[in-house]
């Protein structure tokens, strides 16, 4: 069975106005797209859609959280996730000049939409471009403290390489040991 297939939505037996789904994204909806940066994660979607004469309106709600891989550490951890996107679908069989970003056209002989790549793509916008383990209550990284003391040591020793190549290094070093 095609895990995709529950995000299809058949609109046109909906009326006008504004209907709800509810949906749950797991590991088999990630594991659907290729190259895709979330391979885990747990997240509940809630979607209005407001259906009009010759337009759908999307409203996402996406909560949860995806395991990333840190980019300090290389460990995993749970990310937090909390978006709300919109996405304008209008019925159309001529695209409009000017196209706008947030607006794409289906024909109008089409009678479902398949809301799966709008999910895809607002998770992934919804993560940090730079992923790291979150700070403590202290103000410290909840880094692999291993992998962070070997970070240290290799820091230390390229700095040390550093100054004892130029001279300049070792006045700057003394001002920051101040």
């Amino acid at each position: 069975m095609n895990p995709l297939k529950q995000f299809v939505i058949q609109f046109a037996g909906l009326k006008n106005g504004c209907h709800h789904f509810d949906f749950k994204v797991d590991d088999a909806f990630f594991g659907e797209f290729d190259y895709a940066i979330i391979k885990k994660g747990s997240l509940f979607v809630q979607l209005a859609l407001d259906k009009r004469e010759h337009l759908l309106a999307l409203e996402f709600t996406i909560t949860g959280t995806v395991e990333l891989v840190c980019d300090r550490c290389l460990d995993p951890f749970d990310y937090p996730v909390n978006t709300k996107q919109r996405q304008m679908v209008k019925r159309s069989d001529e695209v409009e000049e000017g196209e706008q970003e947030d607006v794409v056209y289906i024909g109008t002989r089409e009678h479902e939409i398949d809301i799966a790549p709008y999910i895809y793509e607002f998770s992934h916008l919804a993560l940090p471009i730079v992923s790291l383990h979150p700070d403590n209550v202290e103000g410290t990284p909840r880094c692999n403290p291993e992998t962070l003391a070997v970070l240290e040591k290799l820091r230390t020793k390229e700095e040390d390489q550093e100054s004892a190549d130029d001279p300049r290094w070792e006045a700057l070093s003394k001002l920051r040991n101040n």
